[in-house]
C-alpha cells in the first residue's frame, strides 16, 4: 500500500489499480468561513496529477475539514462514494447535492473486498458527533485511520486486532477555552489541561492498538486571524491545545514510538519508509514564524467583506435570519423529548449589531427580546448565521469549529445540551439525536467497586456521559475523582457530581465494612 499524505486528515490509499481519496481538505479559502486553515499549506498539490484516476472516496464524516465541498465538486461524479452508515443522512444527502451517484454506506463492522484490499468502516454514531475510521488490510499489513475519531477504548482493538500502521490525532479541535470570554490566566490554565488530555488520550490509543508504526495527523489548523493571533504564534507553548504535528511526533518518539512525520505530499512506501517530496517539514515547523507570517499575508482576502461580496449578503437577509431561528427555537420546544429538559437557564443569544434573542426552555413562551440573567450567552456574526441558514440542513458546528463567536457561561460550567441542539437545529436532524440520545440511556447499568485512601466505594461502570466503560479504563486520581479517560470528565466519589458538567451524575455508594 502507497499512501500520499494530503496535510490535514486527508490521504490517498493506492494498490495496484485501487486508489481512494479520504478526508481531502484543499479549498483555498479553509473550512468554517475562513476559520481553519491547513496546515502546512496544501495548495501546491492542486498542481500536481496526484488526483489522476481517484476511483473511490472516503469521507469519514460531515465537518468541512474531511466534506470539502469545494474539492469534491471537481472529481468525477461515476466515482465511488464509501461513507459510514449513520442515522443522520447528512453526509449521504449533501455529496448527492454535488451530484454522486454511486454513494454506499457501510455499516460497523462490515468489510468490503475490493480487489485483495479488504475495507471495513467503524462509524460512532452519537447524538453530539457523528465520526468514523476506516481499517485497510492488505498483504498482510493492516492501515488503520482513526483521524479524529474517538471510539470507546474498550471495544476498538477486539474490532481492528493487531495493526502495522495508525493515524491519529493528538491536537484540539474545539472552540474550547479560547471563543469563551476567560481572563488570560484562566485560559492559560484550561488550555493547558486540554493539551494534556488531548495528547493522553491519544497515547492510550496507541496503547490499547500497539501500532508498529503511529502518525500523527487530522489537524492542528492554523486560525490566522488577529483575533486569535497568538494562539499562532504560541504553538509551542504548554498551554496552547493545538501544538504542532512535530511537537507531538517528538512526545510519541520520546514515548519508544516508531512515529512518522509527513508534510503534504509526502508518501510512505510499502516498507514503512517515507520519501519527502518537498522541504516542507523545515520550512513549516523549523522556521514557523516565519511561515506563519507569510500565510497570514496570502490569506488575509477570505473575510467578511468577502463573503458578504462572494454570497451576495444583504443587511435584509441577515434582518430576516432572527425571525428564521426564532422559529425554529419554538419549533425545537414543541418537539425535543429531552434536551430542551435538561436546560435549567436562559441563553442569550447576541446577533452583532441586529438584535439579542433571550431562550428560555422551561416557559411555554420560550423567546423573548429581554431579559437580565443568563447561564449562556452567544455572540454571533449575523452573516455566518445567515449564510449557514441557506442550507437544508442548519449545523451551527459549522460556524462554530470557526471559533468566530464569543460565549460566556455562569457559572463555568458545560452543558452538552445546549450544542446538542445547535448542533441539529432542524426537526428532523433533531429526532434523529433524541433517538441516538435515548438509545444510549438503555444501556443496562453494571456497576465497579473502587477505592481511595483506604475507603471502598461502589459506582456505576459507565460514565454517564458517553458510557465508556470505567472498569476498563477508568482511574482514581489523588483527589478522589474517577477519571473517564476519553473525555476527561472527573467525578467526585463522595456525591458523584461531575466537575465538568452537573447534568452528569455518577451512581455512587460508599461501601462500609
Amino acid at each position: 500500500m502507497k499512501m500520499t499524505h494530503l496535510g490535514h486528515a486527508g490521504w490517498i490509499f493506492e494498490h495496484k489499480k485501487f486508489k481512494l481519496v479520504c478526508d481531502p481538505w484543499l479549498d483555498p479559502a479553509g473550512a468554517y468561513f475562513s476559520g481553519w486553515f491547513q496546515f502546512p499549506s496544501n495548495e501546491h498539490l492542486l498542481d500536481t496529477d496526484i488526483f489522476k484516476n481517484i476511483n473511490y472516496i472516503y469521507v469519514s464524516h460531515r465537518h468541512n475539514d474531511h466534506f470539502d465541498s469545494w474539492f469534491l465538486k471537481q472529481l468525477n461524479k461515476e466515482i465511488q462514494v464509501l461513507i459510514p452508515k449513520f442515522r443522520d443522512k447528512r453526509l449521504r444527502n449533501d455529496f448527492r447535492k454535488l451530484g454522486f451517484k454511486n454513494i454506499r454506506e457501510l455499516k460497523d463492522g462490515e468489510v468490503l473486498k475490493v480487489d485483495d484490499i479488504n475495507i471495513t468502516i467503524f462509524p460512532e454514531d452519537g447524538y453530539l458527533d457523528s465520526d468514523s475510521s476506516i481499517l485497510f488490510e492488505v498483504d498482510g499489513k493492516k492501515y488503520f485511520n482513526l483521524n479524529d475519531c474517538h471510539p470507546p477504548f474498550d471495544t476498538i482493538k477486539d474490532k481492528v486486532g493487531d495493526i502495522d500502521l495508525l493515524m491519529l490525532q493528538a491536537s484540539s479541535a474545539i472552540w474550547w477555552p479560547y471563543a469563551y470570554e476567560y481572563d488570560q490566566e484562566y485560559m492559560n490554565e484550561k488550555g493547558k489541561i486540554k493539551r494534556e488530555n488531548t495528547i493522553n488520550r491519544a497515547l492510550k490509543y496507541i496503547e490499547i492498538l500497539q501500532p508498529k508504526h503511529v502518525v500523527p495527523n487530522a489537524g492542528p489548523p492554523v486560525f490566522l486571524s488577529k483575533r486569535y493571533r497568538e494562539l499562532d504564534t504560541t504553538r509551542r507553548e504548554k498551554t496552547n491545545s493545538f501544538p504542532l504535528l512535530d511537537e507531538i511526533h517528538d512526545i510519541f518518539f520520546s514515548k519508544g514510538l516508531n512515529s512518522l512525520l509527513l508534510a503534504p505530499g509526502d508518501i510512505i512506501n510499502d516498507d514503512f519508509s517515507i520519501s519527502y517530496k518537498s522541504n516542507l517539514i523545515t520550512d513549516a515547523y523549523d522556521n514557523y514564524d516565519d511561515y506563519l507570517k507569510n500565510m497570514i499575508t496570502e490569506k488575509a482576502k477570505y473575510n467578511d467583506s468577502l463573503l458578504v461580496k462572494k454570497y451576495d449578503v444583504s443587511v435584509d437577509e441577515c434582518l430576516r435570519v432572527i425571525d428564521k431561528f426564532i422559529d425554529r427555537i419554538k419549533e425545537i420546544k414543541k418537539i425535543s423529548r429531552f434536551f430542551i429538559h435538561k436546560i435549567d437557564f436562559p441563553i442569550l443569544f447576541e446577533f452583532q449589531d441586529v438584535a439579542k434573542v433571550y431562550v428560555d426552555f422551561r416557559k411555554d413562551n420560550c423567546v423573548s427580546f429581554y431579559g437580565k440573567h443568563y447561564g449562556y450567552k452567544f455572540v454571533f456574526n449575523p452573516i455566518k448565521v445567515a449564510l449557514l441558514f441557506r442550507n437544508e440542513y442548519v449545523d451551527f458546528d459549522d460556524y462554530l469549529l470557526g471559533m468566530n463567536f464569543a460565549a460566556t457561561r455562569e457559572p463555568d460550567e458545560y452543558n452538552e445540551f445546549i450544542f446538542a441542539i445547535l448542533k441539529n437545529f432542524d426537526s428532523k436532524r433533531l429526532r434523529v439525536a433524541d433517538f441516538l440520545y435515548s438509545k444510549m440511556l438503555d444501556v443496562k447499568e453494571e456497576y465497579i467497586e473502587v477505592s481511595h485512601n483506604n475507603q471502598k466505594y461502589k459506582c456505576q461502570r459507565h460514565c454517564p456521559h458517553m458510557k465508556a466503560d470505567l472498569k476498563k479504563h477508568g482511574y482514581v486520581n489523588e483527589k478522589g475523582q474517577l477519571v473517564c479517560p476519553i473525555h476527561h470528565w472527573y467525578f467526585d466519589l463522595e456525591t458523584g457530581t461531575c466537575e465538568q458538567s452537573k447534568n452528569h451524575v455518577l451512581k455512587v455508594e460508599k461501601i462500609n465494612e
